[in-house]
């Protein structure tokens, strides 16, 4: 081996290895990860190669395997330097998160927080634990002792008070006056009008981004919808839309534990994603597929999108044509197991303090016989991607399980349950975003919000009439 070669071994086996080392550690403190532990193995193979080539270099036959291998494992170096330095650029160039220390992959993109800070502000605990960068911290961070009382991460943000805000190309703009308002809040932070607390009976609206419709305007929300409905036959009721993009039933139970002082007479809890399930842990099949291979890369490298947009749609059919038969969600795992104890701690919180809970399965469009345009199957895998491993057949099990489980829990309550599960199949223009663009099959456009919210009014007119 040349000295030249020698050098550019040295230089890289002591990068492979520290990087992979250091990586290792520090991912040790936020879970395993298998990347951090393939680079330092790949260093230390380095090291042990370079010994080797110093000491059996005498006979002619192992110089010639030397050199082979030598030359094999400076193109691997050499690519890997090449596409990692083509991700760097092309994660720089979209917006998106470069590749830590930790050697943390997933696609986050780096605007995100400052983008949430228009309309939020972020629990200091949540922050500190999550390590995350928040810009203009002395308005945008909460100390969760002065709102809530106690030293608290969850929940992680509440929306900024008395605000109003225009969404326009995938971002919140705080608006002046009147026109063109997307989202607006009020003095206690809830997306919606203001509270009236001479109301005779009121409710509210527990959930994530399904529930704030994050994806609607203003009046096109399904807590809106439902005020809508209820006007018409009795004026003093009202709803508070408590709705929160992301929040975890664990967040959902601590606001909802922070804000009795409503004094709520029903609550309705609707929470479409499963935020707070692991989707890898209640995967039936962990055995390696082709599907989950590309929805691996997909999810973590920006050339694997960049290369798998621009295959034919023949191969992208992959994800859609496989085949599951069955799916378990019921296995004692532990965040099924923490998402549905907080759903309890809910329930339990308000018979507690003589509230009617409601319980809403949740749904979702995915169904084998939905057709998707090439560029709704582009914006469809970034929801695909949010489920991974889970291929598309996989996800229409996943929430069949998913709401069975809600049916269980309210039996055994003995509380009440609005059965939709199968009333958002196979029609796409339920599930548009603010931009009229097909982009997951779990966020309602207006037209599912109204849908959802008479399917609810239904159910609740006759709990009312028996709180009259």
């Amino acid at each position: 081996m040349s000295r030249s070669l020698s050098i550019f071994f040295w230089i890289s086996a002591t990068l492979f290895t520290f990087f992979g080392a250091i990586s290792l550690i520090l991912s040790a403190f936020d879970g395993f990860r298998i990347v951090p532990l393939i680079t330092l193995i790949f260093g230390l193979i380095l090291i042990i190669f370079i010994y080797l080539n110093s000491i059996y270099t005498n006979s002619k036959k192992s110089k010639k395997i030397f050199e082979i291998i030598s030359l094999l494992m400076f193109w691997i170096i050499t690519l890997t330097i090449i596409v990692f330095s083509l991700e760097q650029y092309q994660r720089w160039k979209n917006g998106f998160n470069l590749i830590d220390l930790s050697l943390k992959t997933h696609l986050v993109p780096k605007s995100i927080y400052d983008q949430n800070n228009t309309r939020r502000i972020f629990n200091s605990d949540y922050v500190e634990k999550n390590n995350l960068n928040i810009s203009n911290p002395n308005e945008n961070i909460f100390d969760p002792i002065n709102i809530f009382g106690v030293k608290t991460d969850s929940p992680p943000y509440l929306l900024k008070r008395n605000k109003s805000y225009s969404y326009e190309k995938g971002k919140f703009k705080e608006q002046e006056g009147n026109e063109k308002i997307h989202f607006k809040t009020n003095s206690y932070g809830f997306r919606g009008a203001e509270i009236d607390f001479q109301k005779n009976i009121t409710i509210l609206c527990l959930g994530a981004s399904t529930t704030e419709g994050s994806n609607s305007n203003e009046d096109n929300t399904y807590p809106h919808h439902l005020q809508r409905l209820i006007n018409e036959e009795n004026q003093d009721i009202q709803i508070i839309n408590m709705g929160h993009s992301g929040y975890t039933p664990e967040d959902i139970y601590n606001l909802f534990k922070f804000n009795l002082n409503l004094k709520p007479d029903v609550i309705i809890y609707f929470e479409g994603n499963g935020n707070g399930l692991n989707r890898k842990e209640v995967y039936s099949d962990e055995s390696i597929s082709i599907s989950t291979l590309i929805n691996a890369i997909y999810k973590r490298l920006m050339i694997g999108r960049i290369i798998f947009n621009s295959v034919p749609n023949s191969m992208k059919n992959i994800y859609l044509n496989n085949q599951v038969e069955t799916f378990d969600l019921n296995k004692d795992r532990p965040s099924k197991k923490e998402y549905f104890s907080e759903l309890e701690k809910i329930i339990e919180l308000s018979l507690n303090e003589s509230i009617v809970p409601i319980l809403v399965t949740p749904t979702n469009g995915w169904h084998k016989d939905i057709q998707f345009t090439d560029d709704e199957f582009i914006n469809m895998n970034k929801e695909i991607n949010d489920y991974w491993p889970l291929t598309p057949k996989e996800i229409e099990l996943f929430y069949m399980d998913y709401a069975q489980k809600y049916k269980d829990l309210a039996y055994q309550k003995g509380v009440k349950l609005i059965n939709i599960e199968n009333d958002f199949k196979d029609d796409k223009s339920l599930f548009l975003n603010a931009e009229n663009k097909l982009t997951d099959l779990h966020h309602f456009s207006p037209k599912g919000n109204k849908k959802l919210a008479a399917l609810i009014f239904k159910e609740l007119d006759l709990i009312i009439k028996e709180l009259k």
